[in-house]
């Protein structure tokens, strides 16, 4: 989805309808993803590490 779609159809709206906070979730090393929030002022607060229970030991 392109910025101008994703701000067009999700952050105005919020906005409109007194939504305090959006969180968000992409893929690390997703760098057009991750340019295109910090563009909207998205900053990153949570890191997750995941893993399938077969490579743990």
């Amino acid at each position: 989805m392109k910025a101008s779609r994703t701000s067009r159809c999700t952050i105005r709206p919020a906005s409109l309808e007194n939504v305090e906070t959006l969180v968000l979730n992409y893929v690390a090393g997703n760098f057009e993803a991750e340019a295109v929030w910090r563009r909207f002022g998205f900053k990153s607060a949570i890191m997750t590490a995941a893993a399938k229970l077969e490579e743990l030991e």
